[in-house]
């Protein structure tokens, strides 16, 4: 298990830094997340896994590079996608 790990964490320092040489952005060679998040009340999330939980309460969403967690209160899932998911509610903490 640890072998497989480095070797994937080499595998993504070359990705990354061949992607530096080419300009290209970071989550398009990677696919790393990208969170956008507007005041207190959206979050849009591209390049999610999948949803691990979700009540009007809290929400896991599963990235590739590990679990975003939020809480609040009224969460809504208002747009959803493969790629991208859309929450609505008052946002009160994000863990990553």
């Amino acid at each position: 298990m640890i072998i497989k790990k480095k070797k994937k964490e080499k595998n993504n320092d070359k990705k990354f830094h061949i992607a530096e040489i080419l300009e290209v952005p970071r989550d398009v060679a990677l696919g790393d997340s990208i969170i956008t998040l507007t005041g207190k009340r959206e979050m849009l999330i591209e390049n999610y896994k999948g949803i691990v939980e979700y009540d009007d309460e809290f929400l896991k969403v599963k990235t590739k590079n590990g679990l975003i967690e939020l809480e609040g209160n009224h969460f809504l899932i208002t747009y959803l996608t493969d790629e991208e998911i859309k929450i609505t509610g008052q946002i009160n903490k994000i863990k990553y």
